[in-house]
């Protein structure tokens, strides 16, 4: 049984997290079923644990399920932190010597959970820095499931520097510090609101600082640092702090036996950890891979205006050199050199940002693609190079598009580069459909409805990925068929971004025409399905390897045939067509399909969910898309067949589409 929220907190937690009653337990129910379908995750499905997550991630399911599964991922790849947390003697007395302190409640029902972290009263010679990462995991835990504000509101990190010396930094570990960076950043169910830093000695400025000025570019959160507790009362207030901070909310003393209490009472739910984690053997797609180990912490990015501005504020703090020679910025990064990844536009060499393939993967798309994992940076690089020198050209240079490009034409550099300027120049003749890519309302509405609808999962580990389209959805009176083919081709070009699966083994489309209505049937004219085709065959970075039609009622047959005319006779892909969607699964796995369509690749509105994360995820890279296309002007050579009208009327051969 959950624990009411106040009338302020129940406020609080619809505001902050989008925490609704009346879905919780749907919600619940989804995490539940989805966790029992992972044949690589062990995990824990109480109810308190499921909701701190979905606090977390402000309900969304596929943030959440994301979370989760780098949080048991990190029982194998952090052990020293994440394995053996048992409730020992060793642990209570780490408790007892005050270096994590976490006071009861904050005295008012918006505040955030307060954590106060004194490494002043370390013994680094009784007891190591694992050992209170190890105490400090396990307490977070238990105030993610014991304490609504710190699910809510989020917790306000107090480090208190007090009796810290040169001397315990220097035995300061930095490659375990990035593992517990990276645990606390993208694994922890508690979300750190404000940081602050108080009580710092002058012999551990610079390097206090230097990490500071690090920090502080890089998280979404403020850091502060005061002088003294005196300061952290104006920004905090009395009644959140305890006595010894010159606060009002109990004694330090208090803090630890209230944690003392909770461990004791956790000590069965943490003799069950030993059932968690991950088998990465049977994780489908990628095997999980922990990337501190290489040196690459994606939370820590230097970039050459992080170092001028680091040189700036480090310099007033180092000694006899107010003003840095030209390579000292280079001295002062000595400290992170192996744990940042350093990134410039000037010249520079610079690590390719490509997705790794797992050993199967890796084989399909060299079989599918003539893909060669050690050229493959090579191939895009001389794409992006090409970009740059096309006059007529406005093309983005992501890598990742690139990439799927150089799959979806099998490496061939003339063809990618035909496919990227006709995906461009169609934009000028295919507005209604690639113009004006914004997410908005209206965009969001169509998605809402379901009318297409991309399941989470793809036919297998190394499958293609479905969509499945719900015609009868789209409101006739309201919407058009051309609004909803600007958001499936938004999909496509985001799953090309995002999914290896879909850019190596493809898509297969599966288009429902139950309950159509002849009104919705009349809104696909010729010519718009015609530039439909031909964005699909010539220009999207995917590849359609099967298209079934399902449902289709009798009185749609002429109009269908009519349609299909206007089709080539011979297409790229499989095409079938069925009475009902049980004869679909003589072709696809049920792995495949929805739930509601008989299948068990998970629920639609999970799919619509995780697909409406993923759009307010890309809003920017959408809004970006304006500027892109090409000036035909400026073109060298013959201009496009897009601009020469080929599209705008009924110019070609079309002959009758001939169906099984």
């Amino acid at each position: 049984m959950r624990r009411p929220l106040s009338p302020t907190l129940a406020k609080l937690a619809e505001q902050e997290v989008n925490e609704t009653p009346d879905r919780i337990q749907q919600d619940i129910i989804i995490l539940r079923v989805w966790i029992r379908q992972q044949p690589h995750l062990r995990a824990r499905t109480d109810v308190d644990f499921l909701i701190a997550f979905l606090r977390r991630c402000r309900y969304s399911l596929e943030e959440t399920k994301r979370r989760i599964d780098r949080y048991f991922t990190h029982y194998n790849l952090f052990p020293e932190i994440m394995n053996n947390r048992c409730v020992t003697q060793r642990l209570l007395d780490i408790n007892r010597m005050g270096v994590c302190l976490y006071p009861d409640m904050p005295k008012g029902d918006s505040r955030s959970a307060i954590f106060i972290a004194r490494f002043g009263h370390f013994d680094p010679n009784l007891y190591m820095l694992r050992e209170i990462y190890h105490f400090s995991s396990m307490a977070m835990e238990v105030i993610a499931l014991e304490n609504d504000h710190a699910s809510l509101a989020g917790i306000c990190e107090i480090i208190d520097l007090e009796g810290v010396n040169s001397d315990k930094m220097r035995r300061f570990d930095r490659v375990l510090f990035r593992r517990w960076w990276n645990w606390l950043y993208n694994c922890s169910p508690l979300k750190v609101k404000e940081m602050y830093i108080i009580n710092m000695p002058k012999d551990i400025q610079g390097t206090v600082m230097f990490l500071y000025n690090v920090l502080s570019m890089q998280v979404n959160y403020p850091i502060r640092v005061l002088k003294n507790s005196e300061e952290l009362i104006e920004h905090i207030g009395k009644d959140s702090l305890p006595e010894e901070y010159g606060g009002t909310n109990g004694h330090l003393g208090e803090c630890v036996a209230y944690m003392e209490d909770l461990l004791n009472s956790y000590r069965g739910y943490f003799e069950q950890d030993v059932n968690y984690g991950t088998i990465e053997e049977l994780r489908p797609g990628e095997i999980a891979t922990y990337e501190a180990d290489s040196a690459v912490v994606d939370q820590l990015k230097i970039t050459p205006t992080h170092i001028t501005y680091l040189c700036t504020r480090i310099a007033p703090l180092t000694p006899k050199s107010p003003k840095p020679p030209a390579h000292r910025p280079w001295r002062c990064l000595q400290w992170f050199w192996h744990s940042v990844s350093i990134e410039t536009s000037a010249g520079m060499a610079t690590t390719s940002k490509l997705r790794p393939l797992n050993p199967q993967l890796a084989a399909l798309a060299k079989s599918e693609c003539n893909e060669e994992q050690a050229q493959r940076a090579a191939n895009v690089s001389t794409i992006q190079t090409w970009i740059g020198k096309s006059p007529h050209l406005k093309a983005p240079t992501d890598e990742q598009l690139i990439l799927a490009f150089l799959r979806r034409c099998r490496f061939s550099q003339e063809e990618t580069k035909r496919r990227i300027d006709n995906y461009y120049s169609l934009r000028s003749v295919f507005p209604e459909v690639l113009g004006s890519r914004q997410v908005d309302e209206a965009l969001l509405t169509q998605l809402q409805r379901g009318i297409h609808v991309i399941p989470t999962r793809p036919v297998s580990p190394q499958g293609p990925r479905v969509i499945i389209s719900q015609f009868r959805n789209i409101d006739a009176k309201k919407s058009n068929p051309r609004e909803a083919f600007k958001l499936v081709f938004i999909m496509l070009e985001l799953l090309a971004l995002e999914c290896d699966n879909a850019s190596i083994s493809g898509v297969v489309w599966v288009a429902d025409a139950r309950d159509v209505t002849m009104e919705q049937m009349l809104q696909y004219d010729p010519f718009l399905l015609k530039k439909a085709f031909a964005l699909v065959d010539q220009c999207i970075p995917l590849r359609f390897v099967e298209i079934h039609m399902i449902n289709m009622r009798k009185e749609g047959q002429t109009i269908f045939n009519f349609v299909t005319k206007f089709l080539p006779s011979k297409l790229p892909f499989k095409f079938a067509v069925h009475k009902k969607s049980e004869d679909l699964y003589q072709h696809l796995p049920r792995d495949a399909m929805t739930i509601e369509y008989g299948g068990t690749n998970g629920y639609q509105a999970e799919a619509v969910d995780y697909w409406r994360q993923k759009l307010q995820d890309n809003k920017e890279y959408l809004a970006k898309d304006a500027q892109y296309g090409t000036n035909e002007r400026l073109r060298v050579g013959l201009s496009s067949a897009w601009a020469n009208g080929e599209l705008d009327g009924m110019s070609g051969s079309f002959r009758k589409l001939d169906l099984d």
